[in-house]
């Protein structure tokens, strides 16, 4: 019964192995990467310290996550 089922299914996908084009419903024209400008290219990071950090959060009241503290212990981050 199973097979029977298959096989009037099989019929119905009259376009069953063939290729339809699919149209796109837009497009984008996007200019040249080279009018792009990388404005952090030059930048100075400041150096910060992780008692300057806690100084500044001390003031919110918060204090930095332990995550936070793992990311600059392994190299991560920097401070």
């Amino acid at each position: 019964m199973m097979f029977c089922n298959r096989l009037e299914d099989y019929d119905h996908n009259f376009n069953f192995g063939q290729s339809t084009e699919v149209q796109r419903e837009y497009s984008m024209d996007l200019p040249s990467i080279l009018t792009y400008k990388d404005l952090n290219a030059n930048s100075v990071m400041l150096k910060l310290t992780s008692s300057a950090v806690d100084s500044y959060l001390a003031a919110f009241d918060k204090k930095l996550e332990k995550i936070s503290v793992d990311l600059y212990k392994d190299g991560f981050t920097i401070l």
